[in-house]
């Protein structure tokens, strides 16, 4: 069974999910909610399955999902803070949009006040959104199925080897946009197709001894060079004792 890729992530980042949820919530209306959805502009894999994080420069949006049973929407004023500095250009409205300035590591705290139309407090909500550093893994798709490397590549005889860069999180619309570096050791890797630099093809010819590479991945955005990040695999070679 293939492994979904989001399981794979570093266990740092796994670890703010679970900030996720809403810390606080007051409602006044019987039977009534309000939720707090967001999501960012970040990239992401297409056999993601996971949320998409934000990383400095990203722009988040966050939509109030209201059931307040009555109470005309209209008549209602939502004010919009962030980390404590209200936006007033957003009252009135369901939505609350803003660009992450913040470092890797830290989260943004978004706050939203209800009131209704005598300026009476209805409900309170706060949360708070990660803020994360870009991501690269290395997947081997030499038998075409993208598969997550951990702890590197073990072969026992000659073999084309193909690997595949999955960027998570970087401020880009498409792979194109970001600079692709690949080394075997201390040697430049030159991908075969100048159209799928994410791809990088490798062929471990015979040998009666065994051979360990290293192979290094560093990418970064064509667009802000400081967003960058990198990724190491080493490959092994061990001959086929039955094969001598």
């Amino acid at each position: 069974m293939t492994k979904k890729i989001y399981l794979s992530l570093p266990i740092a980042i796994l670890s703010l999910l679970i900030i996720w949820k809403i810390n606080y919530a007051f409602v006044s209306a019987q039977n009534g909610w309000v939720n707090l959805i967001w999501s960012c502009s970040s990239y992401t894999p297409p056999m993601y399955y996971g949320k998409a994080l934000p990383v400095p420069g990203s722009q988040v949006e966050v939509i109030a999902d209201v059931k307040l049973p009555g109470f005309n929407l209209k008549d209602l004023t939502f004010e919009w803070s962030l980390d404590g500095e209200r936006y007033p250009a957003f009252d009135k409205k369901q939505y609350f949009k803003f660009v992450v300035d913040k470092p890797p590591y830290s989260y943004h705290l978004v706050n939203l006040e209800i009131l209704d139309k005598n300026k009476k407090t209805i409900s309170l909500k706060f949360l708070h959104i990660p803020v994360v550093k870009p991501q690269v893994i290395l997947a081997d798709i030499s038998n075409g199925r993208p598969k997550i490397i951990n702890g590197g590549v073990k072969i026992f005889s000659p073999k084309t080897l193909k690997f595949k860069a999955l960027p998570y999180f970087f401020n880009i619309s498409s792979i194109y946009e970001l600079n692709y570096f690949w080394k075997l050791d201390e040697q430049t890797a030159q991908t075969l197709n100048p159209k799928n630099p994410q791809i990088l093809q490798l062929t471990v010819s015979q040998s009666r001894e065994t051979i360990k590479k290293t192979l290094h991945l560093f990418i970064s955005n064509k667009f802000n060079l400081e967003e960058n990040q990198w990724a190491t695999t080493n490959i092994i070679y061990t001959p086929n004792i039955a094969s001598k």
